[in-house]
């Protein structure tokens, strides 16, 4: 998995809700909540704003499928979907 701010770079609209991801290819939003606003640690009393680059990291960062045995086709789908995502937006 590689984690890339493409979503505010290439201006593009990534849709957490579709289950097959992102165009198909298994991409999502990396950190859909900030850890910090999470449950589990309301207890530290942190609200929205507290942490304003975990909270753009969590509207922008998406994660994609790159990996060590990904093949060449694979990689090209990946650069292909982001390509025309880019073109649409």
């Amino acid at each position: 998995i590689i984690l890339s701010s493409l979503a505010a770079f290439m201006s593009i609209d990534l849709n957490p809700c579709a289950p097959e991801g992102f165009a198909g290819i298994g991409a999502g939003i990396h950190y859909p909540v900030p850890i910090h606003l999470l449950g589990a640690f309301a207890s530290h009393g942190h609200r929205a704003g507290d942490f304003p680059r975990a909270e753009k990291a969590a509207r922008e960062m998406i994660s994609l499928p790159l990996y060590p045995g990904i093949e060449a086709s694979q990689q090209e789908r990946v650069a292909v979907v982001l390509a025309n995502a880019r073109a649409a937006a």
